[in-house]
């Protein structure tokens, strides 16, 4: 589970440096067509690469005793799973569409990469 975990680190920085290898294409030459599926497999990757990071993470903590495996119990945890979806998925559906500045493009991106990561480890932690 420990090793897992870096399979979705790897996941989250390789989205992150394809989106800027997008961004950089578009500078070069504005006119250049976006690709709206390659931009959408990015924020895939970025989404389940962080909740993979975080939740093997604690599968590993939890496997090993470090963390006890009762459930995280908190009173809110529905209601915070769904904000963090739809968060989630609001980036998501930005990102593809995104026409703007390149910088506002990252910044959803590392939104949705922080969200990720926060999911990962509520999820598997609850």
């Amino acid at each position: 589970a420990a090793f897992h975990s870096l399979v979705g680190l790897a996941a989250v920085l390789t989205a992150v440096a394809d989106y800027l290898e997008v961004m950089a294409e578009r500078e070069e030459d504005p006119l250049v067509e976006i690709d709206t599926v390659r931009l959408a497999a990015v924020g895939l990757a970025a989404a389940i690469g962080g909740i993979t990071t975080t939740g093997s993470i604690i599968a590993f903590a939890k496997l090993s005793a470090m963390l006890s495996s009762a459930p995280l119990r908190l009173p809110i945890r529905d209601p915070l799973n769904l904000v963090m979806a739809l968060a989630l998925l609001a980036g998501l559906v930005y990102i593809p569409l995104d026409v703007g500045e390149p910088c506002t493009g990252l910044l959803v991106l590392g939104g949705v990469t922080l969200v990720s990561l926060v999911m990962g480890l509520h999820m598997v932690h609850s």
